[in-house]
């Protein structure tokens, strides 16, 4: 099965956690990224990884056009823009549909970071534990978990 070409449109938190999550996967090819805004992180990103920017996404949209169109900018224009313009095969995901899909993403992308949370949590939750304090403290470079007791 050929990879699904995914136009990303709106590089901000939406659009780079998309970035991330698709420029590794074997099923994904991100034809491109757009935003108005050239410097965002998103954006520049984008640029890193190889893929194709601009500030108008009318510039990705036949060349072979995209399968589906992440409108992640939460512009209800750009959205009625995207539908009126987009080739018939293409579909649009925006709106509140694009804000569930970067939830989820979100959620599964910080369970990777901490896969042991929930398992943690639950036992935690059985033993009544109060005197407990958990700080987790996300960064890139470590993914683990320390848990102390508040006396420490």
């Amino acid at each position: 099965m050929p990879a699904t070409r995914v136009l990303i449109v709106g590089a901000g938190r939406g659009g780079r956690t998309l970035i991330e999550l698709f420029h590794n996967d074997p099923n994904v090819e991100i034809l491109g990224v757009a935003d108005l805004r050239p410097h965002i992180a998103g954006m520049q990103l984008a640029r890193s990884l190889g893929i194709p920017t601009s500030t108008d996404f009318r510039e990705f949209l036949h060349r072979p056009g995209p399968d589906l169109i992440m409108d992640v900018t939460g512009n209800p224009e750009v959205q009625e823009e995207l539908q009126r313009l987009k080739p018939a095969e293409s579909e649009v995901i925006g709106g509140i549909a694009a804000r569930l899909m970067w939830a989820l993403i979100h959620e599964r992308k910080q369970k990777k970071l901490f896969p042991e949370l929930d398992k943690i949590i639950t036992v935690l939750q059985s033993d009544d534990r109060q005197d407990l304090l958990i700080l987790i403290i996300p960064s890139h470079d470590q993914k683990e978990i320390e848990l102390r007791d508040q006396d420490m």
